[in-house]
């Protein structure tokens, strides 16, 4: 009988990242390929690993390109930036900067979702797609009452956050805004967009950048939408003789000889043919519920017409919602129109 086998000798191997500067690059990842086997780099950018020599190590760090290198006793690898993330912009308060240059908390929120909602209020489009941003909504048509709290509810007088719209600083509800008209929005969540804003940015910011005409010819864009809601829910309720009923034993349980001007004073509840003298009111069993709640539409319509040239651009939109509420005689309509235009006058 021959056994036969294969050691492999793993050694301690040590090296150092850092970046192209020659900085020490704090906790980046050093994996060796395909294994659950890896560490990451200290504060001096050093690190060390369990491994054969020679085997593959893939070293890795947010905003630069991965690498992969092959194990050696005191080896130093530079990580390149990645330029296209490092380059992504990102607007704070009234400037543009590089993403590698933000310190601040930002939350950017993706647009592509609510431009296919129908709903007339930006704020329940919003919900549960920014991170640390907490949305309430009420069941109103247009979410009048809906409110926003970027930093939980810091005080009990004014906690909303103010909003920047173009520039424009404002405290007015978001459901004033065509959602079709909005290019991006970002929330500004630490005490950093106090440099910008003061006092005002205690409660958090909302930059809002609206739409601008784009393109050498004129473009016309029109969208409509529609929705249907309705009452997920009723309660279950008695009715009118099983109601009598219920009152008859709680009165009898409480020692209470029972009586009722609807149901008379008997040993049972006998509810009255009619509930007035005149007898012009007959008694019946109506679930109100039925009666206040029903099915309700909601239409949005938007239209656009834009176009941009080397002298200037012209965005111009008109925006109408309909929307009918859950209970009977309520409703919110808006009818909105905007005119943004930039033109270049010189060099």
């Amino acid at each position: 009988m021959i056994a036969s086998t294969t050691l492999y000798a793993q050694t301690e191997i040590a090296g150092t990242v850092v970046d192209p500067t020659g900085e020490a690059i704090i906790g980046a990842t050093v994996m060796e390929k395909g294994t659950q086997n890896g560490t990451v780099t200290d504060f001096d950018g050093n690190f060390k690993l369990k491994v054969a020599a020679g085997k593959t190590l893939v070293i890795s760090y947010i905003g630069f390109d991965k690498q992969e290198v092959p194990a050696k006793a005191g080896m130093q690898v530079t990580l390149k930036d990645n330029a296209a993330e490092l380059a992504e912009v990102v607007v704070t308060g009234y400037q543009v900067q590089r993403k590698a240059d933000l310190t601040g908390s930002v939350a950017v929120m993706d647009m592509k979702g609510p431009k296919s909602e129908s709903d007339p209020n930006m704020l329940n489009s919003m919900q549960g797609k920014l991170p640390g941003v907490n949305i309430v909504t009420d069941a109103a048509p247009g979410g009048g009452g809906a409110s926003i709290r970027v930093r939980g509810m810091s005080t009990v007088n004014g906690a909303s956050p103010l909003y920047i719209v173009d520039g424009v600083a404002t405290t007015e509800n978001l459901n004033s805004l065509n959602a079709a008209d909005i290019e991006s929005i970002q929330v500004l969540k630490d005490a950093s967009s106090a440099s910008i804003y003061g006092s005002r940015a205690a409660n958090g910011v909302i930059i809002i950048t609206t739409k601008k005409g784009k393109g050498d010819k004129v473009t016309v864009n029109v969208n409509y939408t529609a929705s249907l809601n309705t009452i997920a829910k009723k309660f279950d309720v008695l009715n009118a003789q099983q109601w009598g009923e219920a009152y008859w034993t709680a009165n009898k349980n409480a020692g209470l000889v029972p009586s009722h001007p609807y149901y008379g004073n008997g040993d049972t509840p006998q509810l009255a043919t009619f509930l007035d003298a005149d007898k012009k009111v007959a008694s019946t069993n109506t679930n109100w519920q039925d009666e206040v709640f029903s099915s309700a539409w909601t239409n949005n319509l938007s239209a656009s017409v834009s176009n941009s040239t080397e002298k200037g651009s012209y965005l111009l939109s008109g925006n109408y919602v309909n929307q009918n509420g859950l209970m009977d005689y309520t409703f919110y309509r808006r009818y909105t129109a905007r005119l943004n235009t930039t033109y270049n006058i010189s060099n």
